[in-house]
């Protein structure tokens, strides 16, 4: 973030909110999905693209941990080894998971089963939930004393900024900032220049809203961060 301290301990809160964010939609398609309210194919379709989008960012999400955060904790913190190789064991229990929810959503996107849906999501919800609060309770923590917020920085440089387009960019946050308050959605954009910042914010946000309510109905003004 402009004007913040280099040399501080990272700043670990927008992962924080990268696991809300899941948490939040695996959440909402379960319900959306498995209530008893028929779905139209153009909702059914949304949901299903909206689950295997999420799907692909759970796994690029993980492998940019297992490939440039957790290297420099344990560069910086050899103490930390024990606590990192749990945490990729928990990665490589939860990505088959995340793999077969993302075939259930195919298979839903043209009339498949929405209880093999909830059934996939509920599966990958007993072993990616507690992983994430394993990682804001235990290990972030360890993150933040390790490693500084340069470090850090370079780490959502290299793993979460450059493997993006623009468009992918502002997508991934205004997902990201969907029901924040201004405060921690400043956090979110506060990870990229101010050009990219101006169109993440005022450019995408409406393809995001749209798109929000093309999967989970409402109004499109329902979706985005909060006044």
């Amino acid at each position: 973030m402009p004007g913040h301290d280099r040399t501080a301990p990272a700043d670990t809160r927008d992962m924080v909110i990268v696991h809300d964010a899941l948490r939040r939609d695996l959440a909402r398609a379960r319900t959306t999905i498995g209530g008893p309210s028929a779905i139209a194919e153009s909702q059914r379709r949304s949901l299903s693209d909206h689950l295997r989008w999420m799907m692909d960012f759970l796994q690029h999400h993980h492998h940019g941990e297992d490939h440039g955060l957790w290297p420099r904790v344990r560069a910086a913190n050899p103490k930390s080894c024990e606590l990192i190789a749990a945490m990729e064991v928990a990665h490589r229990s939860v990505d088959p998971r995340s793999t077969q929810l993302d075939h259930a959503a195919f298979a839903y996107r043209d009339g498949g089963s929405a209880s093999d849906v909830v059934a996939a999501i509920e599966d990958l919800e007993s072993v990616l939930l507690p992983h994430l609060r394993e990682e804001e309770e235990q290990t972030l923590p360890v993150v933040s004393a390790s490693i500084t917020q340069a470090d850090w920085d370079a780490y959502n440089a290299e793993e979460n900024i450059a493997t993006r387009s623009q468009f992918q960019l502002g997508i991934t946050g205004h997902w990201m900032m969907d029901g924040l308050t201004p405060e921690r959605a400043a956090l979110v954009t506060g990870l990229v220049p101010p050009v990219q910042r101006f169109a993440l914010v005022h450019g995408i946000g409406p393809v995001y809203r749209s798109r929000a309510k093309a999967r989970w109905g409402g109004r499109a003004s329902d979706y985005g961060m909060r006044a």
